[in-house]
């Protein structure tokens, strides 16, 4: 695992109610976590924050589960 994949999951674990366990690169924002759109903007705003990358809002609709999201910080910072 690498260090963006790394401090995702540490993100993702802080921001949600689930047990730590259950959250992990496969877990998908809208089913697993409950995540609705104004959620997916306010993770889109967080990851400017933490990353310094911008996040397409159009992009928003590809990434499913937060490896996905791990893959496209990773190109964005190539």
């Amino acid at each position: 695992m690498n260090d963006i994949e790394q401090q995702l999951l540490a993100y993702f674990r802080e921001q949600n109610p689930l047990d730590a366990d259950d959250i992990n690169l496969g877990t998908r924002f809208k089913e697993d976590l409950d995540y609705n759109s104004l959620d997916l903007v306010d993770m889109r705003a967080q990851m400017l924050i933490v990353f310094g990358i911008h996040i397409e809002i159009e992009k928003l609709a590809d990434l499913k589960r937060i490896k996905d999201l791990a893959r496209y910080i990773q190109e964005i910072r190539l």
